[in-house]
């Protein structure tokens, strides 16, 4: 598989990549305030299971 994302106008990104797979096995609200801090949003953060 090949992705191609394209940020305009270009935000820095940096973090968000390094560390996603990391704060994914960590899961949890470190996790939630982590996505929101990259504007990286998920349907299941909105369930009712998210709460």
């Amino acid at each position: 598989m090949s992705m191609l994302m394209l940020f305009s106008p270009g935000a820095p990104r940096e973090e968000y990549f390094e560390r996603v797979a990391e704060m994914s096995q960590r899961g949890g609200e470190e996790l939630k305030r982590f996505r929101v801090r990259h504007d990286s949003h998920f349907t299941e953060d909105f369930g009712p299971e998210a709460t």
